[in-house]
């Protein structure tokens, strides 16, 4: 995965640029199959790219331009099998020479370009790119109308797709590849050859695409693994012990908001209990590999204290203060180590620190403070008198922008 995003994506290398060009964010997900295979699904945005609209504008609008744009989307993304080879021979082909098993071909090698599409095709088909219909494909198929099913137009991943002999956008002004194989996955050529294993690669090219996109991601983010049978399993033996010994107070009277604890404790236990886990995903958390890549830093945004700290009589009412709080009749006063100091509210708009044209980060420079280049590395801080207490410059922009965009710098203590 470090070598697929810092090589050959190119975040790491000097030019910055990988075999899509130069990536701006990336954001990827852990996601174990059935079998516990552990697989990435990874979302790419690059540098100065435009949205589909603008795609879509300047292609109508500027020929020469449309036709370097086809040429990129051609180079990058493959849904066809390459020129010039021929299928794989499974009969004599030896275990340990099979294209999985085997290193990429040596681009220095004189051969090198002549053996590349023979090379990619044995992959493809090596590592299941080149679609098979199987149960997967018909899974959310009713079964009283499998008997009736059309292999082809009932399969949920829309394959064989119809052939294109180059690519174009229709008349909805979404992206048609090149496609002389109906049923290749997409791909980068380069990422396929060079991984050697199943990797699928998609353009997004209309909005459609890509809010589905962000959808499927989100799905797989919050994936839950247990079966909606076992969840109402644990959920109703955790009601049944709680029913059989409910807890009470001193008085011996019932305790409705410990039972409803209670009855919540319970039942994670039970799930987290029944909750199986593959090898491969038991090994990846002991080695410390993580279920996340991304390199963007994102802020923690708490609705529940928001809420309370603009009207607790309304949002404070089945609410636990915490132990190392005092309450009274308008606020909490916390008396953790945490605390910001009032002098918050002196914060005032400074030098914008690692800009980018995409999403820059401003930096809060206190009234009196050196330079921002010259300070330490800012803390940010998630506590809600930094946005109600905020500068004058910052008056217009919501909560959550000064969260995610900005930083602050506490003023120096008085001697």
């Amino acid at each position: 995965v470090t070598t697929l995003i810092h090589i050959l994506l190119g975040t790491m290398r000097p030019s910055g640029k990988g075999v899509f060009g130069k990536v701006s964010v990336y954001y990827g997900v852990v996601e174990a199959q059935g079998r516990g295979t552990l697989h990435l699904h990874l979302l790419i945005w690059l540098k100065h790219g435009l949205s589909p609209l603008d795609i879509k504008h300047r292609y109508d609008n500027d020929p020469v331009w449309a036709k370097k744009l086809l040429n990129w989307y051609d180079d990058v993304f493959s849904q066809s099998i390459p020129e010039g080879s021929v299928p794989y021979d499974h009969k004599n082909a030896l275990y340990k020479r099979q294209p999985v098993m085997s290193r990429p071909l040596n681009p220095s090698d004189s051969n090198f370009e002549h053996n590349f599409n023979q090379d990619l095709c044995d992959i493809l088909e090596n590592t299941g790119m080149i679609h098979k219909h199987n149960d997967t494909c018909y899974k959310y198929l009713p079964k009283v109308i499998h008997s009736l099913r059309d292999d082809d137009k009932d399969c949920r991943f829309q394959l064989p797709r119809p052939t294109h002999e180059q690519s174009h956008f229709d008349e909805d002004g979404h992206l048609v590849l090149k496609c002389n194989n109906g049923s290749v996955n997409g791909h980068n050529p380069l990422i396929i050859a060079s991984e050697r294993c199943n990797l699928d690669s998609k353009p997004i090219g209309s909005g459609n695409v890509a809010m589905a996109m962000f959808q499927y991601m989100g799905t797989y983010t919050i994936k839950f693994t247990l079966d909606t049978a076992v969840v109402f399993s644990a959920l109703c033996a955790a009601i049944k012990s709680v029913s059989e010994n409910p807890p009470k107070d001193i008085d011996g009277n019932l305790d409705a908001h410990e039972r409803s604890r209670k009855l919540l404790v319970q039942t994670v236990n039970k799930l987290v209990g029944k909750r199986e886990l593959s090898g491969q995903q038991m090994a990846s958390r002991l080695i410390g590999t993580p279920s996340c890549y991304t390199n963007r830093t994102y802020v923690h945004f708490y609705w529940s204290g928001m809420l309370r700290h603009i009207d607790c009589d309304i949002f404070q009412s089945n609410v636990n203060k915490h132990p190392d709080s005092e309450y009274d009749d308008n606020h909490y006063v916390s008396n953790s180590d945490d605390t910001l100091p009032d002098s918050a509210a002196n914060l005032a708009v400074g030098e914008v620190i690692d800009a980018d044209d995409e999403d820059p980060l401003i930096f809060l420079q206190p009234t009196g403070m050196p330079p921002a280049d010259s300070l330490s590395k800012s803390k940010r801080n998630t506590l809600f008198d930094d946005i109600f207490l905020r500068p004058e410059e910052l008056k217009d922009v919501c909560a959550w922008n000064q969260m995610r965009m900005y930083a602050k710098q506490e003023l120096p203590k008085s001697k």
